[in-house]
């Protein structure tokens, strides 16, 4: 896993679980805004697959008040990996376009299409996916297009990703981490019609819709913009 960090001086820290393709170059034009921002990504990278790296933990626990935005696979890897010791930190944490169960052919994306993606996996397919999962061209060119990744490292990360098991992550789970989860209704990555189902069984997380792709982060210009995000769709008294 590797991890990406703007400070300020603030006690509140914004942790960014990026998905799959995830890299912190596509936020490059946020505003910083007001709020420290921890990004991690790349969960198959160097530390070992999934493991925080300690410098991320030790950013983490300088922090009182912790807000999580989880990210399509970045769902199931906040879910598994958000160190213990400081989930009492955390004021809210949403799930985006992801669920804990992230290839089920009932509460994730189908296994056949997930198995499909994994084995064909090369630079052509790599572009088709990204267009799949930005909505548009002109999304994928000004949010991913001046990228370069290492296919078959995706291709390691993605197996990792597939085989991830959340404990307790069943339809019926209390999963006590999730304030808020946001779904996409023409997300062509994961089917909406599943996440809707996996969510909202779960009587503790509210549940909202959007109008856009499987990429949201065009919607918003900066990091405060995700917190007041956050913020309004866990009920919470706006803290800007």
């Amino acid at each position: 896993m590797r991890h990406f960090y703007i400070g300020r001086n603030s006690d509140r820290l914004l942790v960014i679980y990026g998905g799959w393709t995830f890299r912190p170059e596509m936020l490059a034009s946020y505003e910083a805004g007001n709020i420290s921002v921890l990004m991690l990504y790349d969960y198959a990278y160097d530390h070992g697959e999934g493991v925080i790296p300690a410098e991320a933990e030790d950013i983490i626990s300088a922090y009182d008040r912790v807000y999580v935005f989880a990210w399509s696979f970045g769902v199931a890897c906040a879910e598994i990996f958000f160190p213990g010791k400081f989930r009492d930190r955390i004021v809210s944490a949403i799930a985006v376009n992801g669920t804990c169960i992230p290839v089920d052919d009932t509460y994730g994306i189908p296994v056949r299409i997930f198995e499909g993606t994994l084995v064909a996996l090369d630079a052509r397919n790599l572009f088709k996916f990204g267009l799949r999962m930005c909505g548009s061209k002109e999304i994928y060119e000004k949010y991913v297009s001046g990228i370069t990744y290492d296919v078959e490292h995706l291709r390691k990360e993605l197996y990792m990703l597939g085989s991830l098991s959340c404990p307790g992550a069943g339809a019926s789970a209390d999963m006590e981490m999730w304030t808020a989860a946001l779904i996409s209704d023409c997300d062509r990555i994961f089917p909406p019609e599943n996440m809707r189902k996996y969510w909202t069984e779960k009587e503790s997380v509210r549940v909202s819709e959007m109008e856009c792709g499987h990429f949201p982060f065009f919607l918003w210009n900066s990091y405060d913009e995700i917190l007041k995000l956050i913020e309004n769709l866990s009920g919470l008294k706006a803290v800007l």
